[in-house]
């Protein structure tokens, strides 16, 4: 929640009205949810919606419904248009399914903006700063975010005020542990100050390569140096 009312604010959005759902609250009727929400608690002028959206119980409540009590309540109401990207239908569905599968750069294209991820870094096992790439571990600020694809990226990363370049792994550091946890670390760029227990925030911007276990730590380390390479190339580009 607080990422998108991040978002919303960066775009000019004053006000948010947040509504828990609840059991009670998925039983609602379109006509109920209009009147109740939008007409007596907002007292809305216009109403902004998409060519697709639906609302109420049964999902009964569209465009059409509300087109025709708009002029009984006296507001306007305004249908966006279905936004397509060469020819591809835009959905959360559709950008869902790139996130899992790395196509990082289109999710970005379709979303408008740079997939993030917000949280707090913790104590890891440090065997990153044993190879030479010192990470920090990120638990997440809700453990419902969708993470990407396991692999390696390319980020930017903004932590105590600072917007620098990085490289990402998410995944189990097979090479490394044998546990299936499912790890999400970063190594920052130029960076070299005891962050634990501060916010951080990722922007996605491009997927490198897939996780995979390496025979010794001097490949590892070589590949490591690579996806550096790689990814400084995209940020300086």
């Amino acid at each position: 929640t607080e990422e998108k009312l991040e978002i919303f604010k960066s775009s000019g959005i004053d006000l948010v009205y947040i509504i828990n759902f609840t059991k009670e609250f998925s039983l609602t009727s379109a006509e109920d949810f209009y009147k109740s929400y939008l007409i007596d608690s907002i007292g809305i002028s216009d109403l902004v919606l998409g060519y697709d959206h639906m609302f109420g119980k049964n999902r009964e409540g569209n465009f059409d419904l509300l087109s025709e009590i708009s002029g009984k309540f006296q507001f306007n109401v305004d249908k966006v248009n279905e936004f397509t990207l060469n020819g591809e239908h835009i959905s959360s569905t559709v950008i869902r399914k790139l996130l899992l599968s790395g196509e990082i750069e289109k999710a970005n294209e379709m979303l408008g903006r740079e997939y993030e991820l917000s949280g707090t870094v913790v104590e890891g096992f440090k065997k990153g700063r044993e190879l030479g790439y010192p990470t920090a571990n990120i638990k997440p600020d809700s453990e419902y975010k969708l993470l990407p694809k396991n692999g390696i990226y390319t980020v930017k990363v903004l932590v105590e005020g600072e917007r620098l370049g990085g490289m990402m792994s998410i995944g189990k550091n097979p090479t490394v542990s044998d546990s299936e946890d499912i790890k999400i670390e970063v190594n920052i760029f130029n960076f070299d100050r005891d962050i634990y227990g501060k916010k951080i925030k990722i922007n996605f911007l491009s997927y490198i390569r897939e996780e995979k276990k390496f025979e010794t730590l001097d490949e590892l380390i070589s590949e490591m140096k690579k996806d550096k390479e790689v990814s400084l190339k995209k940020i300086n580009k």
